[in-house]
């Protein structure tokens, strides 16, 4: 497959303008950028070639505006459409390029978790043929990770000859996945980070945010801990998410989709997390112009220093991870009795349960679940911390001493749990980090 000329709708978006930079430099291809404005696209421009460090790029990017999409969109090889993550805008962008395209045109949409079908059926017979999801992982270029969508009018061939493309030319780590609500990864991790939202709310008078964070910091398998996650991603990012999959699958871990009323006040007062400068955590600048982390308070609704959290559990996990001692930091955390460490369990139980039946759903192969949270989330693959909690036997053995377990697993296949992924090249051991 040979695609020479790209074009890139929502150019001005942060994953639009970084996509488009990752295109130029990987595919070697001009790249239109098209915003609204042109001041927007001259903007884009500078954050694509800013995102993949490569000045050399700058001469691929071209900015353009919607004025220009009937030129744009019937000169490229492929169209890659990004604006908001709206049904109704989507659509709309979908019937103008669907005017202007030409045949062979591929076209492929990056929404989260959107009907691709839906949007694929705003084609004529040959559009709809050329029409696939193609969902990368923000930043792209530090996040190698991609879900792959196909219809049922989806031409196989052509299937095979982009997701080949974009796995040894764009360099992702592609997965094949169905045309369900939030697709694999986002159902797993953003499923995971909204109970531990809700789990904030529970205990906001010890703490909340900060208080569950410290609980589950990258000690436990992660790069950054999942509240600091959903700030730096957009907490009405998180929120859509939530809305969409609850919506479409109401009897998918229903429960643990509510989103809390508290991460719902934030978003309606625009405190969306760090793009806006304020979320669950902001930045705030002193009288002698010194800089302070502060944290949303749940119980008062107001901002406060972080809290020093006294878990020596978790010290204990960090000190054997720095000694590169692994299964032992994790027996340390299967056989601590206190509460914050109960709760640890719980949530590192409830992500192997979600992984798994997610990638039976959604992909059928357990494997994929591990690339999707190692290569898209940056966290430790669900099959490796199966392995490190003793797979059945271990996680059975918990749920005698443990509620919140036991209850959790019921209706869930143990089998599971003792099978094995297919190979995959991934090292569990670098996503545990020895630090709180």
């Amino acid at each position: 497959m040979k695609i020479n000329n790209i074009c890139v709708l929502g150019a001005n978006g942060t994953i639009g303008s970084q996509i488009a930079g990752l295109l130029a430099a990987f595919c070697d291809a001009k790249v239109y950028l098209v915003s609204r404005t042109m001041e927007k696209s001259i903007k884009a421009k500078e954050l694509a070639v800013k995102s993949v460090r490569a000045d050399a790029i700058a001469p691929l990017l071209i900015p353009k505006t919607y004025q220009d999409a009937e030129e744009c969109i019937g000169s490229s090889d492929w169209v890659f459409e990004s604006v908001p993550e709206d049904l109704a805008i989507k659509e709309e962008t979908h019937r103008m390029i669907a005017r202007y395209r030409k045949p062979g045109t591929l076209v492929s949409t990056g929404t989260s978790g959107l009907s691709i079908g839906t949007l694929a059926s705003l084609y004529d017979d040959e559009g709809r043929s050329l029409f696939f999801g193609t969902h990368f992982f923000n930043p792209p270029y530090s996040l190698p990770f991609l879900e792959f969508v196909e219809t049922r009018w989806s031409d196989k061939s052509v299937a095979d000859g982009l997701f080949s493309y974009l796995e040894n030319t764009v360099l992702r780590k592609a997965i094949h996945v169905k045309d369900r609500a939030a697709f694999l990864g986002n159902r797993i991790g953003f499923i995971f980070m909204n109970e531990v939202a809700q789990f904030a709310d529970l205990y906001k008078d010890r703490g909340g945010i900060d208080y569950m964070d410290a609980i589950l910091g990258p000690f436990t398998g992660r790069a950054m801990a999942p509240l600091a996650t959903v700030d730096f991603v957009g907490i009405d990012t998180h929120k859509s998410i939530m809305e969409h999959l609850h919506a479409c699958e109401p009897d998918f871990f229903s429960t643990e989709c509510i989103v809390p009323d508290y991460v719902s006040r934030l978003v309606e007062d625009g405190r969306v997390g760090k793009k806006a400068g304020a979320g669950f955590f902001k930045q705030e600048y002193d009288g002698t112009g010194r800089r302070r982390s502060l944290v949303y308070d749940i119980a008062s609704d107001s901002y406060r220093p972080y809290k020093a959290y006294a878990l020596p559990f978790a010290d204990r996990m960090v000190s054997l991870l720095s000694d590169g001692l692994y299964q032992k930091a994790i027996d340390v955390l299967l056989g601590d009795d206190s509460e914050e460490a109960g709760i640890c369990r719980y949530f590192l139980v409830k992500y192997i349960i979600c992984s798994y039946r997610s990638a039976k759903e959604v992909s059928g192969n357990i494997a994929d679940a591990d690339i999707a949270m190692s290569y898209g989330f940056n966290w430790v693959p669900p099959s490796s911390l199966c392995m490190l909690f003793g797979r059945r036997k271990g996680i059975e053995r918990l749920m005698g001493n443990d509620d919140r377990i036991r209850e959790s697993l019921k209706g869930f296949d143990m089998d599971l749990l003792d099978e094995k992924p297919g190979m995959t090249d991934i090292d569990y051991r670098r996503y545990f980090k020895a630090s709180r």
